[in-house]
């Protein structure tokens, strides 16, 4: 049998002075050990009540939502994994359906020789704004595990450091696989920004629980539609799909080149932070990190029209662009006035979008009427299925 043995401080004593020695054995896979594999195999349904919960349920505080430490993801990694108190595990989706047949892998980091992941843990489904904590074996004893080329891992680590291990989420899943081909990794928040918990303060209103969960739908949207190829063939001829040019700041005669769209498509791929309120002002505000919406865009961003330019509005502001580049407005080829409103239509009524269905978290449900601060305009409840010239483009340019 070929063994190596590394013997390691994990991180070394200055930053994690209390963890113990790890002995980690990486053994060829021709040769495995004679022990049982340490892979946990969960399932939701049995997990310990203290152990498990729903976020950004209907009754949860604002308090709690706006709290980055609680409630904060990145659009690219919805299935979200946390070391936590107890030696423990703390898994959480801020996917808003469920997941099914969830593979969870860890590779341990800053170890020669060790850089493949393992496979940690399988659990049967996960549902939409499920979390749960559970302690990996290796908290315990030693334990060996797989790695994804076949060969095995024994190892015993007492106590978690954030940095000591790295984590990802495979599923055969076909939602899952949608929610995988997202590249833009956003930083996603909350905030109340200057509502004082009693009194409506300017533009904002609170961020409660209800108005959370759509923009969760709404960022992960966003972010799909611009990592898809529709999205990338429209940057690169867009005034042949649209009829005509981008402009910046400088206004109309700031035409956009072939490098300005290079550079904005990059953009979308950017480590950008969006902290999300609620505003109260007939549109929304947006500007660097900040970026707020009115309460009818919380059900009418399913419908393809006024509150996906609004938001697209908003968030062009947060890339840099003012009133003067059709980035904000413009006629029927500006972006967030004819482009993404158009895209979004167009998956929409093709079905490629991870969130379609305006009733999935029953925003504008009867019964939910008690959480909303106003009413539904039904106009804003009514898609447009008409066709556009994204239609007649891709028919003739398939993707």
């Amino acid at each position: 049998m070929i063994k190596q043995i590394i013997r390691l401080w994990i991180l070394g004593v200055v930053v994690l002075s209390s963890c113990q020695k790890s002995e980690i054995e990486y053994v060829d896979k021709y040769h495995p050990f004679n022990e049982k594999l340490s892979i946990d195999t969960l399932q939701y349904e049995k997990i310990d009540d203290n152990d498990k919960q729903l976020i950004l349920q209907l009754d949860e505080l604002s308090s709690i939502v706006t709290n980055q430490s609680l409630r904060s993801f990145q659009t690219d990694e919805l299935i979200q994994i946390r070391p936590t108190e107890g030696n423990m595990l703390k898994v959480t989706s801020y996917s808003a359906m469920p997941i099914l047949n969830i593979q969870i892998y860890c590779r341990i980091n800053n170890v020669d020789g060790l850089s493949e992941p393992f496979h940690l843990l399988s659990i049967d489904s996960l549902p939409g704004f499920g979390q749960f904590k559970y302690q990996p074996a290796f908290t315990r004893k030693k334990s060996t595990y797989k790695t994804v080329s076949g060969k095995y891992i024994s190892f015993h680590q007492p106590k978690f450091a954030t940095n000591d291990f790295e984590f990802t989420v495979d599923s055969d899943d076909e939602f899952f696989k949608m929610l995988k081909t997202i590249k833009a990794g956003w930083n996603i928040s909350f905030s109340n920004y200057y509502w004082d918990g009693v009194n409506e303060a300017g533009n904002w209103r609170e961020m409660s629980a209800i108005y959370a969960r759509e923009w969760v739908v709404m960022m992960t949207n966003y972010a799909y539609i611009v990592s898809l190829p529709e999205f990338k063939e429209i940057m690169f001829n867009y005034k042949k799909v649209l009829g005509g040019n981008l402009h910046g700041n400088g206004g109309v005669s700031d035409i956009f080149t072939r490098e300005h769209y290079e550079a904005l498509y990059n953009q979308f791929f950017q480590n950008r932070t969006y902290v999300l309120g609620r505003t109260g002002m007939g549109g929304g505000l947006g500007g660097g990190t900040t970026l707020g919406a009115d309460h009818w865009i919380f059900y009418s961003h399913y419908i393809s029209r006024e509150g996906w330019h609004t938001v697209i509005h908003e968030m062009s502001h947060c890339m840099g662009y003012s009133h003067n580049s059709n980035m904000t407005y413009g006629n029927h080829y500006g972006f967030a006035d004819g482009c993404i409103p158009k895209l979004h239509s167009y998956l929409r009524r093709k079905n490629n979008l991870p969130y379609n269905d305006p009733d999935l978290l029953g925003f504008t449900k009867p019964e939910n009427k008690k959480y909303l601060k106003l009413g539904i305009e039904p106009s804003f409840t009514k898609p447009d299925n008409s066709t556009n010239e994204l239609d007649a483009y891709f028919k003739l340019n398939p993707i």
